[in-house]
């Protein structure tokens, strides 16, 4: 797997970050095998790619929490979090 479609699976997480990116999504995506993807993904990036989306999420959440009005609550459901207490 190139460089390249590494960063394209990275690309897709974050244009898709709102709507809950899976692996199986992602591995379609770019025409490779869940297993094969999540593999090279940990291996290139460092961490899973769930716990990549997971920081990215809570990256992204607390973001919105410092530079917009929005209640704690909305910020939590954009970014899939069950509930406020979840997110917290």
């Amino acid at each position: 797997m190139s460089v390249r479609t590494i960063e394209d699976m990275i690309d897709w997480v974050e244009q898709n970050m709102e709507e809950s990116p899976t692996l199986d999504k992602m591995a379609d995506h770019v025409g490779y095998s869940e297993f094969y993807c999540s593999a090279k993904f940990h291996e290139h990036v460092g961490i899973p790619f769930k716990e990549y989306v997971f920081r990215r999420k809570l990256t992204l959440a607390a973001e919105s929490l410092i530079k917009t009005d929005s209640l704690i609550i909305d910020i939590a459901m954009q970014y899939g979090f069950s509930s406020h207490e979840a997110f917290s």
